[in-house]
Parts: structure tokens; C-alpha cells; sequence
């Protein structure tokens, strides 16, 4: 019989004409060497058994026991072959009567020829066997055999199948001892010969043996109808296990030879691996090489074994891919392949049928391609894991789906590498067949990467695939990494391509394509990038590279050499993470503005050096680092931001509200459900909220004309959660708006905050047929006085304790306001408000029913960045959270520092050596430059600098908090040695002095400016120097006797409350001089305003002046004096004013000063006894005349001084009235000029030489 076609049935019914089988109606008339009406061809037939002989292939018997005529009923005895026909049987149909002398044994053969072209590897084969076990005898009990089996004319040869051929025992059958029946009884037979070998022009043979088995009497009859053969085939061989040496498959026609020499010694055979169930097994310290090209073998699973190896002939011939088309799995503990850089299109390939497959083992494997089988045409899911080190070298693309056809949703290629797995694809990768952007073939499947992929080309994120059943994606699992060259990311089909990078992931861009590209026409259309916290894009190549913008990062790596260039320039590079410059890379921003969660590390100075960008830390991650390896240099630097806003607008909604959309900083990606379980179809969207029916004119919608939108139709929900990166707590405030049409009845709509584990904390919706909206709490539902609207609404919540929300809702269109206190659900997952979930449950068909939310706004309490080195910022700068300096310095050169609210919105220095510094370069005295310093414990402590005259360059600031003793003292930049007090307390003023110490220093001292220094509340003084409203400040003069601190200068005030409710600030006038400072106390404040204090030498002994601007109960002042023994003595009191609020002058002359220097100290008394401290002042006295031979004269040129003992004028020191000095040198002539202006009447004049001590108050008397 000739088998031309494989996967096709050739049937024998005996009925109709079947040439060279048998002729029509087959009439039991013998067998003939042609097709012969009524009889059988004998090219296809053979009977043996016979007591008239065996026939031979081609004969001619028509005579005897081969042609016994037909038979419709009857029980026939005579031994031989027959055509039956009746008694059940659906036409004719061969059969034959057993006896002693006939087919005991014998054997019915049907002869067959493989004209398919292939090499067939499967015979399937199905039959009717009738028998007729009847005898009146009831001894006759005869048991007869009816076997089939299946032989080739090199199956005996070449495998290890026994008498070369294959009898299965579902084809074996044993009539049963006696039925007393004369009815033929029919037993259908079936049964599928596999692993056979049967090649193109071959014949294989189909056999029916028959015996005696037991019993005695008269034989059975048995006939045969219907008859089926199909057979499936291949075009290629491979063989495997020679003793020694190299042994060769080939593949192509019956020409061509199966082994380079014909097996001999000890040659291990399994079976022919051409099906499902049977495997390739390589035994160890055997080599099979496989030659040819195009298609090869089928099997089930390849074993290679310790010390062997399969490896492909003709290396370097381009495109001659051997490939093996696999059932099962690849163990490979020995080699696959030519050896690594040697299988570039050459090499053995392998094609992946429908099933579950594990490429395993601790060998060498290196391929030329690996891809989803279409040879076979077989549909369903293909799945492919690594769990070994494999490398793929394809001329193109290297690993792929090549199933063109979409098999009704099944067409999927999901492809696993494990953890420990590193594969290396020497090329480009994509699921959607080797041309995702413009070939055909409509495929789809995942690739999970949890090990290392390695892609030195590009993959391709993107499909052109439109069916939504089939889609594509790829997902980095943590602690997994993807290397590419460069991704392809066109605009995909409806199917739609995710890349997912999940936590701790890490995905590395290390070159680029042709084109300079890193992400070639990436464009957004059906392609979801779900980037999620903690996952990092590394891009590294040793050249420039563009890096993406619209990518909402979480941490960003760059490294390698030369400039890394945002790009496109149309946006923010947004980084929710860390952003790390590293190796010799230069991050180029490209003009955009960069956001960072994150840490900053910069380990090249010069890795961020463009001056055209803001950066913002937005400290969405609750905690950052700024580090780099010199100065860090930005434009414009804003540190910290309260809120993160979520609203459509953004570039991850340009598709419409898909999943994975979002992720913003503050939000993670949203998560969207639907009762469909299609959550990118119809019910989630972005559309105009003014489609809910609330007749809105201008069509810009209620909260937006795109928002998200939520569908569900009667019996159908539709949802999203958006977590939050950052718990909610207490100060944490939310946000949203909602919009909603109608509502069927037993429909709901609204939106939920839940814990992490999905359970509800606290909502908001509206039901069907309700006539207000409800909030549910701890407390259950709760009506609001909210009705429905179709105009909008807006939902403020404010965390007020860790448990408890204050809650306003505002329609839109300013009808209704609702306030309430709610608190949260406690469900068994806890009470952390973690994410918000939006829904509609059955609110029924169309736009009109449909919900809508937009600009969802988070806010938390700020939390801190660390600096981990020097920054310096050229443009504004803003601080909106607390900074820890750590040592480093924060120079601003454009002052004043934009600032958010003072709790939150400062820098801590607290350094004992003033390392943690603030710069400011004052240039400008039109505001005052604040250096916003604050406490370990969050307290702000601003400091003020307002230049009133002057330049004062770069001012720097530093500060830090002391024990109560006031030690440490400062070591640096200035070194304190003492605290002395200038009031006289022992054994120093640390009783009296707050907690705390300042460094300020500048780099020009031409200046005036006033001061404004801060502490909190617990840093005062302890009792009775506690009254904040007594606080001044103290400048340390190290020049003055070897370290002194100088008395407070005079118009200085304090006020409580300042910057926060525990902040204290001390505002000091005129202040000309800048070093360390502390703040101490003067005990109380006097209810009077003094304007000056001030003494000088005069001929008669020291003069001692004062003027008050206002007074309130003073009864006057007492003056005491003291040197340097510290021992006071009242020398005078001088009546007040009372209660006055002009200006009062006051003089006393000490007619008998102390030689030496005399302190003075004025104490203000009150009626009521209170006295109150107010400061003192020093004059150097000797006993000798006022003027101690210097003279004064008024020029036009100016003051004329001399001396008229010519001795040289020596130190002299000018300062208006204010104590401001004007001019100081020291002149060694007997004369000299001061240039003065008219500008002052009065002047304070100070001259020393030697013993020679003068100090007076003059009068201009030009003016």
C-alpha cells in the first residue's frame, strides 16, 4: 500500500476499489499481481500458514485455501481465506478458518511503502477483528491467537527491539474457549507504534499472527475490516552512543546515510528518539556530531552526560542551524556545543514544543538559538526554566516565541531563569517571534528573570501582537538582573508589553544601538513600564549615553565614562530612589530638572556639573543621603517636599488608566481589578468627568476633562489600589476628588484608605437610591450631610493621632460642606493606613453611571536628609525638612534661603568642632539672610544676618549645643579658653550662660549688621538666670587679654516664641565683629529702654553717661564699681524718671577712680525694689590729666592730633556714639589727620602710648 502523505488516513474497508490493496467487493477470489475486482493485490498482501503454501509478493494464487469464496452466515469448516459479508458486518471484509493443516501457525501480512518524503517515526493503527468461536460439541473448546504487530526492514538493526518488529499486548487477542453462538463477535482494536525508524522509500509491514493456544475441536474464525493506518513523520536522524570515536547524523532523503560507518562493537541503544516519550541519551566519553542543516530530530528529553558532548559539524557555514525539536528537558552534565564564540548561527539550535521544560545540569551548553516550535504545529503554552549556565549565539535574534499562529489564546512562551542561572544571549531577545517590531507572528508569553539574562543586543520591549488573550511580558524578580545593549520599545499592539521590575531588582543598559539610542522609539502606546520601589536601572557603557526620560525611576545608577544626557529634554528625571554617578560618568541633565527620593551619591566631583538644572530631594522615601566625592555643585537645590500629587496629567496616563500606571514618589503603581479579570479593558479608563450627566456646558468636566474612571455594569465590579510608598501617620494629611453619576440600586461607588493587607480603614461612598453620601469608620456607617451630586466633590483627611482622622468633604460647586472626627476600622491587619482603594460595585451601564477621581494629593510630616559632603548651591535654595549637616558645608551663594514651615525646614550643625556649617555669600542689605539651624530634638533655632552697611563676603555660620556647664567650648575655628563673666559672677558665667555656642565668622570685616541668634527653652540658664527675657548676646574676643568675652553690647532685646513655641531669640544691634558668641543672661529686663551706657576719661576723673528711651516705674539707678579684684561697691545713685516715654539723659562724675581699669555697672531699680542689671562698661585710668599731653584741633581738613611732649601719637581709635568704630591705626609720627566727614556732630576718641591713656567724647565744631 503506498503512504504518500504523513498526518493523513489510509483506510481498507474491502468495499470499494483500493489500488494495489484490493479490488471492489472483495469476493474471497485469491490474490493477484494487479487489483482484481473480488480479490486481493498480492503487492500488498501475503499469506503464509497454508497447507497449499506460502504466496510471495507479486503472485498470482486464485485457486485452494488462498480463494475459498464468501461467506454471509454460515459456520464454515474448511480451513483457508474467505470474504465474509452479513451477520453484522457493514460491507465485506477478509477473514479465515484455522485448522490443523491451515494458519496453525500462520500470518496475514499487509505490505506498505513510505512515500511521504520523511522518515516516519509513528505508525498509528486501528482495526474491527470479528471472531466465531461455535461448536455443537461441548468438548470443543478450542483457544486460537490473533496477534498484529508492526516490522521495518532495519528496525531489527538498528534498535533494540526484539525479532525486528514491535507486537504490543493491546494488539494480542485469544478467542475464548466456547461460545455457543454462530454470531461473528466484533473486538476493535487501536494502538499507535512509536519509535520507529521507517525511512523515505522503505517498506514497514503490518502482521496478523494466529495459533492454536489451548483446548480442543474446531478452530475460530477471524476476520479483519476497517482497516486504518496514519502515519507521522520527520526528515532527519540523529543517533547517539558509539563506542569510540565521533559518530555523524545527517539529515535530508533516503540518499543520504544514517551513520558515517555502520555501528560495530559494543553500541548502547535506547530507542529512536523521534516522539514525546522517547529521549537522546549521550553516555559519557562519547562525542556526536551532528551534520546538515535545517530541521532535526524529535524527542523527549537530551541527556548528556559527564564527559560527553553534542556538537554540530561544518562550523562557520552561516545559517546552518541544526535544529532538535523537544518534548521535555535538557540534562546537560557534559558539553553542548562547539565551544564558547564558535555557535554564531552554526551550531545546534533547539525548538521547544507545547509542554513544561527544564534546561538542567553543571555541564557546558552553548546553543545557536532556543525558541517556541512551530515545526510540528503543535498548540498550547510552552514553558522554559534554566536552572543552568546556558549561552546562545544567534546570527539574529537568539530567543524567542516562533509560533506564528495565535491557537485560540494559547500561544504562549513563558520563559523562567532561576536564581543561580546566568544565560548569555550573544544577540538580540524578544518573545514575540525575531521581529517583534515588524514580522507576524501574533505570539505571545513571559520572561521571569530571577537569575542573570544577559542580552548583548537588543530586547525588545514591545509586540506587535493584537490579540489581548496572547500578551507580553517581562519581569525582573528581586534579586534578579537583566543586561541589555539597548532596548526596543516601539509602540506595541493591543496585547500590550509590561516590563516589570520588582524590588531589589536590578536592570542594566551597557551599550546602545546603531542609531546612539538606549531605548530605541520608545513610545508609551500599550507599553506599561511597572518600575517598582527599590528596583534599579544601571545604565554603564564606557562611552555617552542617552538616558531615558519619562521613566519614573526608582534607583538610577549611571557609570561607565562620558556624559550620560537626559534625553528626551521635554520633562523632570524623576528618581524615586537612589540616584548614583559613578566611575568617570557625567550625569547631563540636559536642561531638565532632576527629582530624587533617594540618597544622592556622586563619586566624581565632577560628575554633576550642570548649572542650567533644579534638583529637588523630595524625601518621598522619608530619608536620604547627599554624597559626593569633592564638593557637590547644583543650581538650584530644594530640599524636601510635603506633598506628592497624583493627578492624570501625568505622561503614565497618556494611554488611557492602566495597570502599573502612577508611581509618582509618593505612590506606588496602581493595581487594577475587574470582575472580567481584563483590567485594561473598558472599565478603567481616563475620560471628561462632565460624561456623567451633570449638563455641564463647556465639556471641561467637574474635576477634569481626564480623569480615571471607573465602569461597572449591573453584576460587574471595577477597582484600583494605589499604595503609598510611605505609611500614612499622625500629621499625614490626604486628599482627593470624586465625581459620580447615577447610581443603579444596589450599587456603590466611592473610594477606601486600607492597611497593606487590603482590609478597609476607613471610607467614603455612595449607594443606590441613598440620598447622601456615607462615611464608614469605627463606628459603622455614618451619613454625611453631603447630598448626592453630580458636580464633584472634594475629600480632605488629616491624621490627628495614630488612629483618629479629621475628615471635611466640599461639593464642587460650593452647596455643601461636611466636618467630622473619625476613627479608623481595626481590622486584624492593623491599623496603618497604607494605600487607597477606589471602586465601583454595580453602578450600572454607561457614562453616566460611571465614577471619576482625580488630583490625589499625600502629605506627610517632612523627615530627613543627610548630607555626606560639602554643597554648594549657585541659584535658590529651599528647605522644606530637616537636613543633618555631619561635619559638611552648605554654601548658598544667592540668598536669602526660600523656607517651608519652621518645624519641619532647617539644618542641624551640632558639631563641637563647628564643622557642620552654613555659608551665605551677603553682598546685599536690602533682607535678612537666615541661617536656619535647628536642634536634635527638631526645635528651629534660626539664625539672622541683616547687613545694614558694609559687604561682609561669605558669612558662615555653625552651632551646637553644650552640657549645662557649658563645656565642651568651642576648639574651632576660633579656640575659646575661658568664659569669663562680665558681671562678676564665680568661678565664670556658666550659671548664666544658655546651652549653647555659635561660630560665625566672614570673609570681609568692613561691615555693620544685626544679629539674631536663637535657643530653645531648655538650654536656659538655671535659676535665677532663667528668664528668657533677660537673654543677650556675647561676643569671645580672642585678642582681648589673651581671650576675653566682651561685655554685651548695648539695644539688644529678646522674645520668646520666635520660630516655634520653645524658641527664644536674641536680636543684637550693630554688630561689627563677628567670632564665637553665646547668649547669657543679665537676670532680668528692665521695664526701661537704655538707649547707651558709656563712660570716658575726663580731666577731673571718669564721666559715666546714659540715656533712656522710656521708663516705666523706675525709681533710678544705682552705679558700682569694681577692677579687676571683682569686688563691687556702690558709688552713687542717681534718681529716675518714673514712667516717661521720651528720651532722659543721665551723667555721674567718679571724681576718685581706681588706677587701673574701672567696670562700672549700672543697675536699674524699680519702686517696687526689683532691680534690674544693665550692663557695664570699662575705662583705664592713671591719675593723670585728661588729655595726657595729646592735642585736638578742629581743621577743615579734618580732626588735627599731636602731642606736646613729642612722643609719637601711638594707638588712636574713632567711633560714633553707637560704639560703631570708624578708624583705628597706629601712627608713630608726633602728629597726624583723621579724614573725617561733617556727618556726626559727636565722636568717642580712644588713644594709648605707652602708660599714656586717653579717652573722651568730642564735638564736631565745624558743624
Amino acid at each position: 500500500m503506498n503512504v504518500s502523505a504523513t498526518n493523513s488516513q489510509y483506510s481498507i474497508d474491502f468495499d470499494s476499489h483500493l489500488d494495489g490493496v484490493h479490488g471492489t467487493d472483495f469476493a474471497g477470489q485469491g490474490l493477484f499481481s494487479s487489483t482484481t475486482t473480488g480479490g486481493l493485490d498480492s503487492r500488498a498482501w501475503r499469506i503464509s500458514g497454508m497447507s497449499d503454501g506460502d504466496t510471495n509478493y507479486g503472485g498470482t494464487y486464485n485457486f485452494g485455501d488462498h480463494a475459498r469464496g464468501q461467506n454471509n452466515s454460515s459456520n464454515v469448516t474448511q480451513g483457508g481465506l474467505y470474504a465474509y459479508y452479513g451477520n453484522g458486518l457493514d460491507g465485506r471484509a477478509m477473514g479465515v478458518q484455522p485448522t490443523e493443516l491451515d494458519m496453525t501457525p500462520g500470518r496475514i501480512e499487509l505490505r506498505c511503502i513510505n512515500n511521504t518524503g520523511e522518515i516516519i517515526h509513528t505508525v498509528h493503527l486501528d482495526y474491527d477483528l470479528y471472531f466465531r468461536n461455535w461448536s455443537a460439541n461441548p468438548s470443543h473448546d478450542r483457544i486460537n491467537s490473533f496477534n498484529a504487530s508492526l516490522r521495518t526492514e532495519n528496525m531489527g538493526a538498528y534498535t533494540d527491539l526484539n525479532s525486528g518488529k514491535v507486537g504490543p499486548a493491546s494488539l494480542q487477542y485469544n478467542s475464548p474457549g466456547m461460545i455457543s453462538s454462530t454470531d461473528l463477535v466484533n473486538v476493535p482494536k487501536s494502538y499507535s507504534f512509536s519509535g520507529v525508524a521507517i525511512l523515505p522509500g522503505e517498506y514497514f509491514y503490518i502482521q496478523w499472527d494466529t495459533d492454536d493456544i489451548s483446548g480442543n475441536g474446531e478452530r475460530d474464525e477471524f476476520v479483519l475490516d476497517n482497516i486504518a493506518i496514519n502515519v507521522q513523520g520527520s526528515d532527519s536522524l540523529v543517533f547517539y552512543s558509539q563506542n569510540s570515536g565521533v559518530q555523524s547524523s545527517t539529515t535530508g532523503s533516503a540518499s543520504t546515510v544514517l551513520w558515517s560507518t555502520l555501528p560495530n562493537g559494543n553500541v548502547s541503544y535506547k530507542m529512536f528518539p523521534f516522539q514525546d516519550s522517547s529521549s537522546l541519551v549521550i553516555q559519557s566519553s562519547h562525542i556526536v556530531e551532528y551534520i546538515g542543516s535545517g530541521s532535526g530530530a524529535t524527542f523527549k528529553d537530551l541527556i548528556v552526560e559527564e564527559g560527553a558532548q553534542l556538537m554540530a559539524e561544518n562550523e562557520g557555514i552561516p545559517g546552518f542551524l541544526r535544529y532538535l525539536y523537544l518534548f521535555g528537558d535538557i540534562t546537560c552534565n557534559g558539553e553542548i556545543g562547539n565551544g564558547p564564540g564558535t555557535n554564531t548561527g552554526t551550531a545546534i539550535a533547539f525548538d521547544l514544543e507545547p509542554g513544561s521544560h527544564t534546561i538542567q545540569g553543571d555541564g557546558i551548553f552553548n546553543c545557536a538559538g532556543i525558541r517556541k516550535s512551530n515545526f510540528n504545529g503543535l498548540t498550547g503554552v510552552c514553558n522554559l526554566t534554566f536552572d543552568m549556565d546556558v549561552n546562545i549565539y544567534p546570527n539574529g535574534t537568539g530567543l524567542y516565541n516562533d509560533r506564528p499562529d495565535s491557537d485560540g489564546g494559547t500561544n504562549l512562551f513563558n520563559i523562567t531563569i532561576s536564581p543561580d542561572a546566568v544565560v548569555n544571549v550573544m544577540g538580540d531577545m524578544g518573545i514575540d517571534g525575531p521581529d517583534p517590531v515588524n514580522g507576524t507572528h501574533n505570539a505571545g508569553g513571559s520572561l521571569l528573570v530571577e537569575g542573570t539574562l544577559n542580552v548583548s543586543g537588543a530586547y525588545y520591549l514591545t509586540t506587535n501582537n493584537n490579540n489581548v488573550y496572547l500578551p507580553v511580558s517581562v519581569t525582573v524578580a528581586s534579586g534578579g538582573k537583566l543586561d541589555v545593549g539597548y532596548f526596543v520599545s516601539n509602540v506595541s499592539g493591543d496585547a500590550g508589553h509590561t516590563l516589570i521590575a520588582e524590588p531589589n531588582s536590578v536592570i542594566e543598559i551597557s551599550d546602545r544601538s546603531p542609531g546612539g539610542d538606549t531605548w530605541l522609539n520608545n513610545n508609551y502606546t500599550n507599553n506599561v513600564f511597572d518600575l517598582r520601589p527599590n528596583s534599579t536601572i544601571h545604565y554603564s557603557m564606557d562611552n555617552s549615553q542617552p538616558i531615558l526620560q519619562g521613566l519614573s525611576y526608582e534607583n538610577l545608577i549611571v557609570s561607565g565614562d562620558w556624559y550620560k544626557i537626559v534625553s528626551p529634554a521635554n520633562g523632570d528625571l524623576i528618581v524615586h530612589g537612589d540616584l548614583t554617578i559613578a566611575g568617570s560618568a557625567i550625569l547631563e541633565p540636559n536642561g531638565q530638572d532632576i527629582v530624587v527620593s533617594g540618597d544622592w551619591n556622586n563619586y566624581n566631583e565632577f560628575g554633576f556639573t550642570d548649572l542650567g538644572a533644579d534638583v529637588l530631594f523630595d524625601n518621598a522615601t522619608g530619608s536620604a543621603t547627599i554624597g559626593c566625592g569633592g564638593i557637590e555643585r547644583f543650581d538650584r537645590v530644594i530640599f524636601g517636599a510635603e506633598c506628592g500629587l497624583e493627578t492624570t496629567d501625568a505622561r503614565t496616563y497618556t494611554n488611557g488608566w492602566q495597570q502599573g500606571d502612577g508611581n509618582n514618589g509618593y505612590f506606588g503603581n496602581w493595581i487594577l481589578t475587574t470582575s472580567s479579570n481584563d483590567p485594561n479593558t473598558i472599565n478603567h479608563r481616563t475620560n471628561d468627568s462632565s460624561t456623567n450627566g451633570d449638563g455641564d456646558s463647556n465639556g471641561d468636566g467637574d474635576i477634569g476633562n481626564r480623569v480615571i474612571a471607573l465602569h461597572a455594569n449591573n453584576g460587574d465590579t471595577a477597582s484600583g489600589v494605589l499604595p503609598f510608598t510611605r505609611a500614612m501617620k499622625s500629621g499625614s494629611s490626604f486628599s482627593i476628588q470624586m465625581d459620580n453619576g447615577a447610581v443603579d440600586i444596589g450599587g456603590s461607588v466611592g473610594f477606601a484608605i486600607q492597611n497593606a493587607n487590603d482590609e478597609d480603614l476607613w471610607v467614603f461612598y455612595y449607594s443606590g437610591g441613598a440620598t447622601h453620601y456615607t462615611v464608614n469608620d469605627a463606628n459603622g456607617p455614618i451619613p454625611t450631610t453631603i447630598p448626592f451630586t453630580d458636580e464633584g466633590l472634594t475629600i480632605d483627611i488629616e491624621m490627628t493621632g495614630p488612629t483618629t482622622f479629621d475628615v471635611t468633604v466640599t461639593a464642587l460647586d460650593g452647596t455643601a460642606i461636611w466636618t467630622g472626627s473619625n476613627a479608623i476600622i481595626s481590622p486584624s491587619g492593623g491599623q496603618i493606613p497604607a494605600q487607597l482603594s477606589v471602586f465601583n460595585i454595580n453602578a450600572g451601564s454607561g457614562l453616566s453611571n460611571a465614577c471619576y477621581f482625580n488630583n490625589i494629593q499625600l502629605c506627610h510630616v517632612p523627615a530627613t536628609i543627610d548630607m555626606d559632603t560639602d554643597l554648594e548651591s549657585y541659584g535658590t535654595m529651599e528647605l522644606y525638612c530637616r537636613v543633618n549637616l555631619n561635619g559638611n558645608d552648605v554654601h548658598f551663594w544667592n540668598p536669602p534661603i526660600v523656607l517651608g514651615p519652621n518645624e519641619h525646614s532647617f539644618f542641624v550643625s551640632e558639631d563641637i568642632l563647628h564643622q557642620g556649617t552654613v555659608s551665605a555669600t551677603v553682598t546685599d542689605n536690602t533682607l535678612p539672610v537666615t541661617f536656619p539651624f535647628g536642634t536634635e530634638d527638631d526645635i528651629p533655632i534660626y539664625t539672622e544676618f541683616q547687613l545694614d552697611s558694609g559687604y561682609a563676603g561669605v558669612v558662615t555660620m555653625a552651632t551646637y549645643r553644650t552640657a549645662a556647664d557649658n563645656l565642651p567650648w568651642p576648639v574651632s575655628p576660633t579656640a575659646v579658653n575661658n568664659l569669663n563673666s562680665t558681671t562678676g559672677l564665680t568661678p565664670d558665667n556658666r550659671d548664666a550662660t544658655a546651652d549653647r555656642f555659635w561660630s560665625i565668622t566672614s570673609t570681609d570685616d568692613s561691615f555693620e549688621a544685626n544679629l539674631t541668634l536663637s535657643i530653645t527653652d531648655s538650654e536656659l540658664p538655671g535659676i535665677p538666670y532663667d528668664n528668657p527675657l533677660n537673654l543677650v548676646g556675647q561676643r569671645y574676643d580672642e585678642e582681648e587679654l589673651g581671650g576675653s568675652w566682651r561685655p554685651p553690647a548695648p539695644g539688644q532685646s529678646s522674645a520668646v516664641g520666635t520660630y516655634s513655641p520653645n524658641t527664644i531669640s536674641v536680636f543684637i544691634p550693630k554688630v561689627t565683629e563677628l567670632s564665637p558668641w553665646a547668649v547669657a543672661s543679665q537676670l532680668s529686663p528692665l521695664p526701661v529702654e537704655l538707649l547707651h551706657f558709656e563712660g570716658v576719661k575726663v580731666d577731673d576723673g571718669i564721666e559715666l553717661t546714659w540715656t533712656t528711651a522710656s521708663e516705666v516705674s523706675n525709681a533710678g539707678f544705682e552705679l558700682r564699681r569694681f577692677n579687676d579684684d571683682r569686688i563691687e561697691e556702690p558709688i552713687a545713685f542717681v534718681p529716675g524718671s518714673g514712667n516717661s516715654s521720651a528720651e532722659n539723659h543721665y551723667l555721674h562724675l567718679d571724681s576718685e577712680p581706681l588706677y587701673g581699669w574701672n567696670y562700672y555697672r549700672l543697675v536699674q531699680h524699680d519702686f517696687d525694689g526689683t532691680q534690674n542689671d544693665k550692663g557695664i562698661v570699662s575705662v583705664w585710668w592713671d591719675g593723670n590729666s585728661s588729655n595726657d599731653g595729646y592735642v585736638l584741633n578742629w581743621t577743615e581738613d579734618g580732626l588735627h592730633i599731636s602731642h606736646n611732649t613729642n612722643k609719637s601719637v601711638g594707638s588712636v581709635m574713632l567711633h560714633d556714639v553707637n560704639g560703631r568704630l570708624l578708624y583705628s591705626e597706629i601712627i608713630d609720627r608726633t602728629e597726624c589727620i583723621i579724614d573725617l566727614s561733617r556727618s556726626q556732630s559727636m565722636y568717642i576718641i580712644q588713644m594709648e602710648n605707652g602708660t599714656d591713656h586717653y579717652t573722651q567724647r568730642i564735638v564736631d565744631i565745624r558743624l
